[in-house]
C-alpha cells in the first residue's frame, strides 16, 4: 500500500497594530490606486520585453557565445564527469532558461547535494563569467575574446530598445524608467501580495507620519532602492515592482512601532486558525530575515533581494531621521494621540476626560503615559469605584489590566508600576474582572516591597488572598506578610503611625482582609509608644 506524504505549512499573517485605525489613509489609497491602474496597463509589456531580450541574444549570438566559454572553462570549476555531461547536453537555449537543462541535470546526477546543484545554476547564469576567468589563461582563447564581442553588441541592442519603452535596465537609469519600474508588476499575484503587504503597514504609518510623509517614503524607498541594485543588476534584466518601497515602509514602521503588539493570524494547514499577538521587531524580524536574507543566500537572480534590503535600510534612515526632526512628547505613538492627550488636562468634568481618554485607548492600548495621568486624577478627587459607570468600571478594568500584564523592561515599566501604585486605596480591585494569575499579582506585590513602598505590597498580598487562598505557596506568601509587619514594627513612631493610618483606610474599605489581626496589634503597639511618648 502507498503511503502519501502530506505538506502541512504554517503561514503567520499579519494584521497590523493592536490599535485602531482613526482616520481615513487617503495617501495609502491614492498610492494603491496609482499602482495598480500603471501595473495592469503595462502586464503586457513584460511578456513584450522577455521577446525583445530573447530577440537581442539571437542576433547578438551571445548565448551561443557563452556556452562555448562555459564548455572551455568547466575543468576549471566542476568534476570531469560534470564538463563531459555539460559538453553533450548545454544548448545555448538553455541559458535562457535553465529549468529543463538542471532537471535532466538531476536526473543523470541523482546524489548530488542541494549547494553542489545550486553552485552550478549560479555559475551557468552568470553572465559576467568573463570576471571569473579573468586571472586565468582563457583570456587568451578565441571563446574568451568571442564572448566580450557578443555581449557588448548585445548589451547595444537591448539598451536600444529599453531605452524606446523606458524599460528601467542597467544602462538607462532615467528617472521615468525608475518611476515606471516602480509602479509596474509582473501580474496579479505579483501586484496583489505587494499592495497587500504594502497596505497592512503603511494605514498605521500614515497616522504617524501623515499625507505627505507616507508619500515621500514611498517614493525615496522605491527610488532608492531602484538605483542601489541598478549596478548589481545582470546583463539585460529589467528590475520592476514596488518591492524596495514597500521594504522602506516596513522599515520605517519596525522604528516607529518597535516594541508595539502586531495582530497576526497563526494558520497551520488553513486548519487550524489562531490570532496571536507578537511584538513588531519579532514580526520584523523575521520577515527581514526569512524573506531577504535567507533568500539572496538560497534564490537565484530573479528577485532582487538587494532592492529589498536596501529598501529596508532606508525606511530606518528615513524613521530616525523624522523622529529626531518632529519627535512625539512622551513616547507617543501617534500625532493625534499627543493631542488628545492635552485636551484632557482641558476637560472639566469625568465624562469628558474618561471619553478622550477612551479614544486614546484606541489609538494606543499602552499608553502608559495618558493613563498615568488619568489615576492622578482619580486619586486627587478621591473618586470611589462607585462613582464610575459600567463602561467606565470595564474600561478602567482593562487599563488595570494591562499594567498587571506589562512585563517589559524599559521606560514603560516605570510608568506602570506608578500607575498601580497610585489606585486609591479605597477601591477593592478584587470586584474588578482583571482575571489575572498569582504569578502577575506576586510579582508586583513584590515590586512595591523592593522599593520600600510596603503598604501597596501588603495592598497585593492581600489581592493575592483575596483570589487565591488555596494557592500551593499561601504558606510561603503568609511568611512574607508576617516579615513586612515585623519590619513596620521596627520603625519609629511618625512613619508606623502614617503606615498605620493607611491600613486602617484600607481596612475600611477592605472588610475581610487578610491582616485584621496584624493591624489589631499594630494599634495597641502605636497607643503604647505614644502613651509612653507623652508620659
Amino acid at each position: 500500500m502507498a503511503i502519501k506524504t502530506i505538506k502541512v505549512r504554517m503561514f503567520l499573517i499579519p494584521l497590523g497594530l493592536q490599535s485602531r485605525i482613526v482616520q481615513w489613509p487617503i495617501a495609502t489609497g491614492l498610492i494603491v490606486l496609482a499602482t495598480v491602474v500603471v501595473s495592469v496597463f503595462y502586464f503586457s509589456e513584460n511578456v513584450q520585453y522577455i521577446h525583445h531580450v530573447r530577440q537581442a541574444m539571437i542576433d547578438s549570438r551571445i548565448l551561443e557565445a557563452r556556452k562555448n566559454l562555459i564548455i572551455d572553462s568547466c575543468s576549471l570549476k566542476h568534476k570531469e564527469d560534470v564538463c563531459n555531461f555539460i559538453k553533450g547536453n548545454l544548448k545555448g537555449d538553455d541559458l535562457f532558461d535553465l529549468k529543463a537543462f538542471i532537471k535532466s541535470y538531476q536526473k543523470e546526477f541523482p546524489k548530488t547535494s542541494y549547494m553542489a546543484t545550486r553552485s552550478l545554476i549560479s555559475w551557468l547564469s552568470d553572465d559576467r563569467i568573463d570576471r571569473q576567468l579573468k586571472n586565468t589563461d582563457l583570456i587568451n582563447s578565441s571563446s574568451y575574446q568571442e564572448y566580450l564581442n557578443t555581449r557588448e553588441l548585445y548589451l547595444q541592442k537591448s539598451l536600444e530598445q529599453s531605452k524606446a519603452d523606458h524599460i528601467f535596465i542597467r544602462g538607462n537609469a532615467k528617472l521615468i524608467a525608475s518611476l515606471k519600474a516602480l509602479a509596474t508588476h509582473e501580474g496579479w499575484v505579483h501586484l496583489i501580495g505587494s499592495m497587500l503587504i504594502f497596505s497592512i503597514f503603511a494605514v498605521f504609518l500614515e497616522q504617524r507620519i501623515g499625507f505627505f510623509g507616507i508619500i515621500l517614503l514611498y517614493l525615496l524607498g522605491g527610488l532608492g532602492s531602484n538605483y542601489l541594485q541598478l549596478p548589481f543588476l545582470p546583463m539585460g534584466m529589467r528590475l520592476f515592482g514596488a518591492s524596495g518601497a514597500v521594504s522602506a515602509v516596513i522599515g520605517s514602521f519596525a522604528v516607529y512601532f518597535w516594541r508595539e503588539k502586531m495582530r497576526c493570524l497563526m494558520s497551520v494547514g488553513f486548519i487550524y486558525n489562531r490570532m496571536i499577538f507578537l511584538p513588531a521587531w519579532l514580526y520584523v524580524g523575521f520577515f527581514l530575515i526569512l524573506s531577504d536574507v535567507v533568500g539572496m543566500i538560497g534564490s537565484g537572480g530573479e528577485v532582487a533581494h538587494l532592492a529589498h534590503l536596501t529598501g529596508f535600510m532606508l525606511g530606518f534612515i528615513f524613521a530616525y531621521m523624522q523622529m529626531d526632526l518632529f519627535p512625539l512628547k512622551k513616547s507617543f505613538l501617534f500625532a493625534q494621540e499627543q493631542k488628545l492627550y492635552y485636551e484632557t488636562k482641558e476637560a472639566k468634568t469625568l465624562e469628558e476626560k474618561m471619553e478622550i481618554f477612551r479614544r486614546i485607548y484606541s489609538l494606543n492600548k499602552e499608553s502608559f503615559y495618558s493613563f498615568r495621568g488619568l489615576f492622578i486624577y482619580f486619586c486627587k478627587q478621591d473618586y470611589l469605584l462607585t462613582k464610575f459607570t459600567d463602561e467606565d468600571l470595564e474600561f478602567i478594568t482593562e487599563i488595570t489590566r494591562n499594567c498587571f500584564l506589562y512585563s517589559e523592561r524599559n521606560e514603560k515599566q516605570d510608568i506602570v508600576r506608578e500607575i498601580l501604585g497610585m489606585i486609591p486605596l479605597t477601591w477593592n480591585l478584587s470586584t474588578l474582572d482583571l482575571r489575572i494569575g498569582p504569578d502577575e499579582i506576586i510579582q508586583r506585590a513584590e515590586q512595591f516591597r523592593l522599593e520600600g513602598d510596603l503598604m501597596q505590597a501588603l495592598r497585593f498580598y492581600d489581592m493575592f488572598f483575596a483570589k487565591f487562598a488555596i494557592h500551593p505557596h499561601a504558606q510561603e506568601i503568609n511568611s512574607e506578610v508576617m516579615k513586612i509587619f515585623d519590619q513596620v514594627e521596627k520603625f519609629d513612631l511618625e512613619i508606623k503611625t502614617q503606615v498605620l493610618d493607611a491600613l486602617l483606610i484600607y481596612a475600611d474599605n477592605h472588610p475581610d482582609n487578610h491582616f485584621q489581626t496584624q493591624i489589631r496589634q499594630l494599634i495597641h503597639q502605636v497607643h503604647r509608644e505614644e502613651k509612653s511618648a507623652a508620659s
